[in-house]
């Protein structure tokens, strides 16, 4: 073996010794573990919220979709509109709203 070779696995070696405490690998380990399940749970609402999606454009041309959760967390507003006709007509039709909802 040559010189070098020696010298790489002294490093080899010198980076393996140098290992984590327990508490550090449990808090990493939990904080991966929450991470995936809020990317799963992340995942399963886009999904839902897709084909909510679809399944209301079939019948509208364009809306918008407000509101809150079963768990009453607002839901992240939906705003639907194929082409910027339907979306400046939507803007109007929701400031006209508004602003009739603002009278009473």
């Amino acid at each position: 073996m040559s010189d070098d070779s020696i010298d790489d696995d002294e490093k080899k070696e010198e980076i393996v010794d140098k290992t984590i405490d327990v508490q550090t690998e449990n808090l990493i380990r939990d904080a991966l573990k929450s991470f995936v399940k809020e990317k799963l749970k992340d995942r399963k609402t886009d999904d839902e919220l897709e084909a909510m999606v679809s399944t209301c454009s079939e019948f509208m041309k364009c809306f918008i979709i407000i509101g809150y959760d079963f768990e009453g967390n607002a839901i992240k507003p939906v705003f639907y509109a194929k082409n910027d006709l339907d979306a400046d007509a939507l803007g109007q039709y929701i400031q006209k709203f508004l602003v009739s909802s603002l009278q009473y």
